[in-house]
């Protein structure tokens, strides 16, 4: 009952203790799950952009002859693999081989056809024409596939000797379910093999000679899948075939195809920058409860030293002062955070999170630290109170004047080591051997360290300024004299306020840095990685022209140009060779921030190649030709190309006017604004073009427009013949206008070019990424020379700019080049120019246009937003859990505030009335105290936003690059601060101090009348 009535006396700052670690186990509780809600969200939205193969599993293993067991024992295997998944994955297996195939309408031909079983066919796919099997010999087929085959329902079909009737033919539902994997034999009926056509299971029998497999197709529900998830998929997938072992009978090699394991690592490299800044945002919150209960323990410590003492002097030892002192706070500090927890997993819960995520050992480490903290700071404040007051004032300054400096020391070292090593690496985030990644516990530390540092060497200085400020107050006003007395005498207790504002203040500032720093770096680099709003990326075959029709059709797409992205070989290393029309990259290409200039790039980049112009809004044009000794006249068609660099080929229509050919060509829509070009004239030989021996001559004599105005600089131009393929007489030049042919030509193409008579276009402009710039210590105006992919010809090229990076590029090391160029030594070397790989859109909406891109275009086609906003959820979390952090280490700071405020007017009652009896009027006495508490909060409030700026400094440009996905090695994360952020915190931060201010001074004011008035009575 003593030990409960003494802590009745120190309830307010007991009352604070327990707040501290209710606080503190709450926040960290609501922070951690907060941020897995926020993973989990963002891993969703990214599933949510992806299709097909990049959503789905498939293993594949030979058909056993117990289909039904081996089934049996698969599907087991799996559900023990992926068991940890929060939702069971969708199984389905198939069955497929490929056997001869024949059709009673194709005179007995015999062909390569692909035969599956597929169950539930008719739940995932819609019939074209005919009907679904009733028996076990009727079969169905793709609709395109059958209509190449010239099949229908009816015929009769041979499988490997096997009669059958096809009853049906049938479309997929949806070709970007990820069961099909995007397979275009599927989806479309297109590939080596003739199909596919579905049999019955039973029929397999039947077939004697195919040598069928079994393939289990694994989808987990992406609607679904947590970041958690990720992270248990791609080891579960590694170790398939080990796994399986012993599970499923005579199991050899397994086939493995999908890319969701590749999809998962991609979206889990969000997940890890995110879980690079959780630590930090915990030991901030971390860092500021031990300081503010350290200094709350030393408060309650002086509050009761003359308890202490007394006891001492009735025979209690130091030791059993200590262990009650530290039974008391460690108890009072458990019960805050149990009523934290509680509230934090309410939170958690509140919010749609996990509660399981909160048994980390990290998470659980913070109320844990706190508790001990507490009991331990409770039992060396006891400890240094229990002396003799002839020693304790001697002592106590001794061990101050030592202790603070000491621990200055050394949490100044632990930080130097810390920062040190997080700059050295540029990241917390570390390789580990199994070539996963994982958190540099030294490095991660840095912030809340270093902070904590910066604010215990400003706290050496506060007693300097405090007797500085003393002295020059000596000949001011009363209040001004009193109160730097006040604060010069008291420096003990005000050194809680000091610290607990400073890293309050601090942690604003560092939030605000990272949160400018993180965002600018984070949009740089996804624009960058986009180049332009949305960018479409083919995963194979590249973009054909229907596809680009597409992209062009869709209705929030105001822009679209090709973009031709390609490896690069380097002397000594690999790069990437990005190709695009000047004027689209200076009209749709990123500035990524200020990074780039497109215009200025655009300027650089642009060749000289030698075209025919097509005139504005032309919508035909005519080319005239003379043709001597042809018994059929070539066939001509034009290769234009559009200033968004689409190249396209057009066949035109001859005829005979007078003793000239004249060709009309229809113009596209595309190149009718004035820029468009026409780069090449293919000319198409019959077999019986040419007959004889006697050569034949064909001329360009003149181009015009539809309506007969000849087109300038056309006539200038020689016209050079290169070979479209393998002719036995590849076709000559002939007086720089034409080509002469003989009987063994069968096509040729007319590339213009200069009057000097030749088709060299001299060293191609690139500009080159300040990485590959610095790595092979290149400058403007430098040659450079590299081999393009699928040639062994090397370019020489000039540098022309050297750029912080290269939009759409997939290596650090890359080069831009006019895809104009491209083009044209494409047009020279081959039949026909690589179709793009990319296309850019420039759009208003991006997330709408995206979703029409995705919705139009074949599964696995990936496509790319500027600003990322799966990226964005997923580690744009971080910033807001800092921002938090922020908020939380204010709040410690006003619950240390109203703890001392409370003492103080305790303790300080009686010089209270010792000034109103001197006639210091109320008002004053108010002034007075107001006057103290500002020199105390403003001093820790400047100390914390310098400490946390410098802090920023040091190390906030490393986390933040640690938390941009696949950034650029060259793009470092430069230092910025959100204005708005740190004004907006160092504005509630104050607001929150004048409150508890205010406060105390209204009932300093109180106090003083209420001795007034009993003066009177």
């Amino acid at each position: 009952m003593l030990s409960f009535r003494r802590a009745r006396r120190h309830a307010a700052v007991l009352a604070a203790v327990a707040a501290v670690a209710a606080v503190v186990t709450a926040a960290s509780f609501a922070v951690v799950g907060a941020l897995a809600v926020s993973a989990d969200a963002g891993v969703r939205l990214g599933l949510a952009s992806r299709s097909g193969a990049d959503l789905a599993l498939r293993a594949s293993i030979p058909l056993a002859s117990d289909p039904s067991t081996q089934d049996g024992q698969v599907r087991a295997a799996i559900a023990r693999s992926f068991h940890a998944l929060s939702v069971p994955p969708q199984v389905t297996r198939t069955i497929s081989a490929e056997v001869p195939l024949r059709t009673a309408t194709a005179s007995g031909e015999e062909r390569a056809g692909l035969v599956v079983s597929i169950p539930g066919l008719q739940t995932a796919a819609e019939l074209e024409a005919g009907r679904w099997p009733a028996s076990a010999d009727e079969v169905t087929m793709q609709a395109d596939a059958a209509e190449r085959l010239d099949a229908g329902p009816g015929d009769i079909l041979t499988i490997d000797g096997t009669q059958v009737t096809l009853v049906g033919v049938w479309a997929v539902a949806d070709a970007l379910d990820p069961r099909w994997l995007g397979d275009a034999q599927v989806l479309s009926g297109r590939g080596s093999r003739v199909g596919p056509v579905v049999v019955d299971e039973t029929l397999w029998v039947s077939f004697a000679d195919a040598e069928p497999a079994a393939q289990w197709t694994i989808v987990p529900d992406a609607s679904h899948l947590t970041a958690a998830d990720l992270a248990l998929i791609v080891p579960a997938w590694s170790r398939l075939t080990s796994d399986w072992r012993g599970q499923v009978d005579d199991l050899g090699t397994i086939g493995k195809t999908g890319g969701l394991a590749m999809t998962a690592t991609a979206m889990q490299e969000r997940v890890d920058g995110m879980r690079a800044i959780e630590p930090v945002v915990l030991l901030l919150l971390l860092a500021a409860s031990l300081v503010t209960l350290a200094e709350l323990s030393r408060l309650l410590a002086a509050d009761r030293g003359a308890e202490i003492a007394l006891l001492w002097s009735r025979g209690r030892s130091g030791a059993e002062g200590a262990v009650s002192g530290g039974i008391e706070v460690g108890g009072i500090a458990a019960l805050g955070a149990v009523v934290g927890a509680a509230a934090g997993v309410a939170t958690v819960a509140l919010i749609g999170g996990d509660a399981s995520v909160l048994a980390h050992p990290a998470v659980v480490a913070v109320p844990v630290s706190v508790i001990a903290a507490s009991a331990m700071f409770g039992a060396l404040t006891t400890l240094r109170a229990s002396r003799p007051d002839a020693r304790a004032g001697a002592a106590e300054g001794r061990t101050r004047r030592l202790a603070g400096p000491g621990a200055a020391v050394l949490v100044s070292a632990a930080a130097a080591v810390s920062v040190w090593q997080l700059r050295l690496y540029g990241t917390p985030v570390t390789p580990l051997a199994d070539g996963t990644t994982g958190i540099d516990p030294i490095a991660v530390v840095a912030p809340a360290v270093a902070l904590v540092a910066f604010v215990l060497l400003g706290l050496l200085v506060f007693p300097v300024i405090a007797r500085l400020a003393e002295r020059a107050a000596a000949g001011g006003t009363v209040t001004r004299m009193l109160a730097s007395r006040g604060v010069a005498r008291r420096l003990p207790r005000v050194a809680a306020l000091v610290v607990v504002v400073a890293v309050a203040a601090g942690t604003v500032a560092l939030a605000a840095a990272y949160t400018g720093t993180w965002s600018s770096a984070f949009d740089r680099t996804s624009a960058l990685r986009a180049g332009a709003d949305v960018s479409v990326v083919a995963v194979r075959g590249g973009l054909d022209d229907a596809q680009l029709d597409t992209l062009v059709a869709l209705p929030g797409a105001s822009d679209v140009a090709p973009v031709q992205s390609s490896g690069m070989q380097l002397s000594d290393e690999t790069g990437s060779l990005v190709a695009v029309a000047p004027d689209a990259f200076a009209e749709l290409a990123t500035s990524a921030g200020g990074a780039l200039d497109p215009a200025a790039v655009a300027d650089a980049i642009r060749g000289d190649v030698a075209s025919v112009a097509v005139p504005e809004a032309v919508d035909s044009l005519v080319v005239r030709a003379h043709a001597d000794g042809f018994a059929i006249d070539p066939d001509l068609s034009l290769q234009f190309v559009d200033d968004r660099g689409r190249l396209m080929r057009v066949t035109a229509e001859a005829q005979i006017v007078g003793d000239e050919l004249s060709y009309r060509v229809e113009v596209p829509p595309s190149a009718r604004d004035g820029r468009a070009r026409v780069l090449a004239v293919d000319a198409v030989l019959a077999a019986d073009a040419i007959t004889g021996t006697d050569s034949a001559t064909f001329v360009l004599t003149g181009w015009q427009t539809g309506a007969g105005a000849d087109i300038g600089g056309a006539e200038e131009l020689f016209w050079f013949p290169v070979s479209l393929g393998v002719d036995f007489s590849p076709a000559v030049p002939f007086e720089g206008t034409g080509f002469s042919a003989d009987a063994g030509t069968r096509s040729t193409r007319l590339l213009p070019g200069t009057s000097g008579g030749t088709l060299d276009l001299g060293r191609p402009a690139v500009a080159v990424s300040r990485a590959l710039a610095d790595r092979y210590d290149l400058e403007v105006g430098d040659p450079f020379s590299f081999g393009s992919e699928g040639s062994y010809a090397r370019v020489d090229a000039v540098v022309a700019d050297i750029v912080a990076a290269v939009p759409a590029a997939d290596s650090d090391l890359a080069a831009l080049i006019d895809l104009t160029v491209v083009q044209r030594t494409a047009l020279e070397t081959s039949g026909a120019p690589p179709v793009p790989s990319t296309a850019w859109i420039a759009t208003d909406d991006p997330s709408a246009t995206a979703l029409q891109a995705r919705e139009a275009l074949p599964p696995g086609t990936r496509i790319r937003l500027t600003d990322d906003p799966a990226g964005r959820t997923v580690i744009g979390s971080t910033a807001l859990a800092l921002g938090g952090a922020a908020l939380l280490c204010g709040l410690l700071a006003i619950v240390t505030l109203v703890a001392v405020g409370r003492a103080e007017r305790r303790d300080r009652a009686a010089d209270v009335d010792v000034l109103r009896a001197l006639g210091m009027r109320s008002s004053e006495q108010a002034r007075l105290r107001r006057t103290e508490w500002w020199s105390v909060v403003g001093f820790g409030g400047i100390l914390g936003l310098l400490a946390g700026g410098i802090v920023a400094a040091l190390t906030v440009p490393a986390l933040a690059s640690a938390a941009v996905p696949d950034p650029y090695p060259g793009l470092g994360a430069a230092l910025s601060v959100d204005l708005v952020a740190l004004l907006v915190g160092a504005a509630l931060l104050g607001i929150a101090c004048a409150v508890v201010i205010e406060a105390n001074a209204a009932r300093v004011a109180r106090r003083a009348r209420t001795v007034r008035q009993e003066d009177a009575r």
